[in-house]
């Protein structure tokens, strides 16, 4: 007697969905860090953005918070060592 499986069909949008979440993670926690923070956010919001407009998921609306809130993070950081850099007295 042979027992069917059923067939699991391959979700390449999840994927997408935890690279931007990831992505937006790590722009949080490495937003001390210049520039990365910001670039890792930017990506991230990006990634998140094309796949809400796929599918609206409670992961991607997460992978977007995150991001943006890394991007808001990143660019302030980034902003004050530039602006310390260029202020900078020799």
């Amino acid at each position: 007697m042979a027992t069917s499986q059923p067939d699991y069909a391959a979700r390449p949008a999840e994927g997408q969905r935890i690279a931007a979440l990831v992505l937006g993670i790590a722009s949080v926690v490495f937003f001390w860090v210049p520039f990365i923070g910001l670039l890792l956010g930017i990506i991230g919001a990006v990634l998140a953005g094309i796949n809400m407009r796929q599918s609206y998921t409670i992961i991607g609306l997460a992978a977007l918070i995150t991001s943006l809130i890394g991007v808001a993070l990143g660019g302030l950081t980034t902003f004050g060592v530039i602006y310390a850099i260029v202020n900078a007295r020799t």
